[in-house]
C-alpha cells in the first residue's frame, strides 16, 4: 500500500473483496460461509482510514471535532436519505401494508441506533425468509455512526497517551484493548448469549474498528520499509481469526 495523492493503493481492492464476500455469502450462504469477513474488513478499513486521515491534523493542532462531524454527516446522510426514501416510496406503491410499524425503524436508522433497535425487537438476522425488512443490513451503518461519534475522543486520548508513554507503549496498549474487545464475542457466545445479539452488538464489533485504528497508527509511525509488512501481517491475522469465529458460528446455526 502506497499513498498516491490523497488515496492509498489497495484500499479500493480491499473494499471490493469485502463487497464480493458479503454478496456471495447472502447469495450462497451454505457455500461462502466466510462471507462474514467482508463485514469485519469494512470495519477494519474504517478505523484505519479514520486514523491516517486525521492523526496528522491532530498533531498539527488542526483537528476539529465539529468539522469532523460535519464531514461525516455530509458523506453519510445524502445517499442514506435517497436510499431510505426511495425504498419507502417503492413500498408505498407495491407493498403498502409493509410500511406499518416502520416509523421507529426508520428513526433508528437516521439516529444511528438501528443495531440496538433490531436487538430489542429480537429480529433474527439469520432468518432470511421471515425477515422481510429492506433495512436489515443497516445495523452495520449504525455501528459506524456510533464509532464516528466517539472517534474524536479516542484520537485525542491516543495522542495524549503517546505524548506521555511514547509510541511503542501506545501501540502495545492499543493492541491490548483490541484483543480485550475481540474476546467479548467468543466469551458471550460460550455463555449462551443469543447469536443475533452478538452479531448486532456494538461491543462485540468494535474490536474490528480498534484493529483498524491500530493499523493506522502503525502506518503513520513505522518507517517505509516496515509499513507494508505490519499492515499485511495484521490484516491476515484479523481475517483468519474472524473466519474461524464466524465460520464456526454459521456451522452451528445452519
Amino acid at each position: 500500500m502506497k499513498e498516491k495523492g490523497n488515496r492509498i493503493k489497495g484500499m479500493d481492492g480491499l473494499r471490493g473483496i469485502a463487497i464480493i464476500g458479503i454478496t456471495l455469502f447472502h447469495m450462497f450462504p451454505n457455500v461462502f460461509k466466510g462471507g462474514y469477513l467482508g463485514v469485519v474488513l469494512f470495519f477494519v478499513l474504517t478505523g484505519f482510514l479514520m486514523v491516517i486521515t486525521n492523526k496528522k491534523k491532530m498533531e498539527n493542532r488542526e483537528f476539529s471535532a465539529i468539522k469532523f462531524y460535519i464531514s461525516r454527516i455530509k458523506r453519510l446522510y445524502p445517499p442514506l436519505l435517497v436510499m431510505v426514501f426511495t425504498t419507502l416510496g417503492v413500498y408505498f406503491f407495491l407493498a403498502n401494508d409493509s410500511l406499518r410499524g416502520m416509523k421507529m425503524q426508520v428513526l433508528s436508522i437516521f439516529a444511528g441506533f438501528n443495531n440496538f433497535w433490531q436487538i430489542s425487537q429480537s429480529l433474527d438476522y439469520f432468518t432470511r425468509i421471515a425477515n422481510t425488512s429492506p433495512f436489515s443490513h443497516l445495523w452495520f451503518l449504525s455501528i459506524e455512526m456510533q464509532f464516528y461519534l466517539i472517534f474524536p475522543l479516542l484520537l485525542f486520548g491516543l495522542y495524549k497517551l503517546e505524548e506521555k508513554k511514547g509510541n511503542s507503549n501506545t501501540i502495545k496498549i492499543m493492541l491490548g484493548i483490541t484483543v480485550a474487545f475481540a474476546l467479548i464475542m467468543p466469551i458471550l457466545y460460550l455463555c449462551k448469549v443469543n447469536v443475533t445479539r452478538l452479531y448486532y452488538g456494538t461491543d462485540t464489533r468494535i474490536y474490528s474498528l480498534f484493529a483498524g485504528m491500530l493499523l493506522g497508527w502503525i502506518y503513520t509511525k513505522e518507517e517505509e520499509t516496515k509499513k507494508n509488512f505490519y499492515i499485511s501481517l495484521s490484516l491476515i491475522v484479523i481475517l483468519v481469526a474472524s473466519y474461524f469465529i464466524f465460520d464456526g458460528k454459521t456451522h452451528l446455526i445452519n
